[in-house]
């Protein structure tokens, strides 16, 4: 049976040109030689699909970063300099910038703080404590965190409601992450110490810490830190010296070091974290900065930053005042406690510090304090199992979230035998906290403060001064 020359024509123009020119003659083909033809396209077909395979083998076997470059190849571009497309979404409200494969991530974190209020103490104004409300930003910070290769990390965050127009850095560091379960970082951040310090300012319920965290908690250090956690367990410990602003050699001294650890184990945890008991200690060792001649001053303001005293301490309000003393080191201890279920949560630590003084008097302090909150409706208080704190209200609701708020906090840094007397206070905070959506929150406290006699200021005020405090925040996160 003869072949139609329309079907011989189509499969001889698959095989090489050499044949084709052979084969496209006036002459019509035999059978035999339609017969070749398509012997030769099969074995050309053959070929082509063995070379395929073998093609796609070779590719499988490179590593993936190896096909990400070819992928992603421009002719145009030196090696080592190839562009990586990045895409840019709104996750939980926060701007974050990363590529397909996750490989290079930025997020942008910023929060604004506005606080204003009214104050009533006990003493006259004219005479005595001549204390004032100042309206101002408690904090205008921008932050860029970044995570590179999915095993490295950093962060620049820096601050910028410094009256006078300057900026602080606040966190500055780098880290690892390539070990399961374990960051290791190093720079300028908070060593581990605290369930009220390391929990980020952006999701603290009242407008500030507690005294007690604030006066026995280190502050920023340079240093470097290890993490690890487990859905039961967490544990870090952190090697600082002097805040990144100390220059020690300015001083004619080399830097000074100390360290921290902190611990938590949680009997209990479930439903995604909707369930916790939470159980921690502190332990805390460190001696005086570069900058301080070999002395310590512990002091604390009534849990509020918009007063300002007229007087000579412009410096906030410290009714609580050491004043500096001689000492070598100081070793610090603390527990924590904390429970949630559902819209209700309980927070609570203690603390207490012994100086090693020249004298052998050896001054000790110590304070507590004990909050909760209920959500009333439309959202629920997330708990870290990774860095062991509670972290955001996301709202459910169109109108927001409300959570109401207490604590009572004390802090004593009276010690007679050592002959110290810095005053101790007691106070009472009620808040009320309107979570608009996942960025905005309102939040109002009164904060009742009841002075001792030796809180002072170390002279700077008469002792006994009893305060009521309206305070009030916008806050802005993004």
């Amino acid at each position: 049976m003869k072949l139609n020359k329309l079907f011989v024509i189509f499969w001889v123009s698959l095989i090489p040109m050499s044949s084709v020119l052979a084969a496209t003659t006036d002459k019509e083909p035999s059978n035999s030689e339609i017969y070749q033809m398509l012997l030769d396209v099969q074995q050309e077909l053959k070929q082509s699909r063995a070379e395929n395979e073998r093609l796609a083998n070779l590719v499988g076997a490179l590593p993936k970063t190896a096909v990400e470059v070819l992928d992603n190849y421009d002719e145009t571009k030196p090696v080592g300099r190839q562009a990586v497309a990045l895409e840019t979404k709104l996750r939980d409200s926060y701007l974050t910038i990363e590529s397909q494969d996750q490989n290079i991530k930025y997020t942008i974190d910023g929060r604004i703080m506005l606080d204003t209020g009214y104050i009533d103490n006990s003493r006259d104004a004219a005479t005595e404590n001549d204390v004032k409300v100042d309206t101002g930003f408690r904090r205008l910070r921008l932050a860029v965190k970044g995570r590179f290769y999915k095993d490295w990390a950093g962060e620049l965050d820096l601050d910028f409601a410094d009256e006078t127009g300057a900026f602080d850095v606040k966190d500055a560091w780098i880290s690892y992450e390539g070990i399961a379960n374990t960051v290791i970082k190093l720079g300028n951040h908070k060593p581990h110490f605290s369930m009220d310090e390391v929990t980020t300012s952006r999701w603290v319920n009242l407008i500030e810490r507690s005294m007690v965290s604030d006066v026995f908690s280190p502050s920023r250090r340079i240093g470097v830190s290890a993490l690890h956690w487990g859905q039961k367990h967490m544990i870090g410990a952190t090697f600082f010296g002097d805040e990144w602003q100390v220059n020690a050699a300015d001083e004619g001294q080399s830097e000074r070091f100390g360290w921290s650890a902190r611990g938590v184990f949680r009997p209990l945890i479930r439903d995604g974290g909707g369930s916790v008991i939470h159980l921690g200690f502190n332990v805390k060792r460190e001696v005086p900065q570069a900058d301080d001649g070999d002395r310590f001053r512990l002091r604390a303001r009534p849990e509020t930053r918009i007063l300002r005293a007229f007087g000579p301490d412009d410096d906030g309000t410290r009714y609580l005042n050491t004043g500096r003393f001689d000492a070598d080191s100081m070793f610090t201890h603390g527990f924590e406690l904390a429970a949630k279920k559902g819209p209700y949560y309980l927070q609570g630590e203690y603390m207490q510090t012994k100086s090693d003084t020249p004298d052998g008097l050896d001054p000790e302090f110590s304070g507590w304090y004990i909050k909760g909150a209920w959500l009333l409706s439309g959202g629920e208080r997330q708990y870290n199992v990774f860095d062991s704190e509670f972290g955001p209200v996301l709202p459910t609701s169109s109108l927001g979230a409300f959570e109401l708020v207490a604590r009572i906090s004390e802090l004593d840094l009276n010690d007679a035998g050592a002959d110290i007397l810095g005053g101790s206070a007691r106070n009472l905070t009620l808040g009320l906290n309107w979570y608009l959506n996942n960025n905005f929150i309102f939040r109002f406290n009164y904060i009742n403060v009841d002075n001792d006699a030796n809180a002072d200021g170390d002279g700077d005020f008469v002792g006994n001064d009893d305060l009521d405090i309206y305070a009030a925040r916008f806050q802005y996160v993004f």
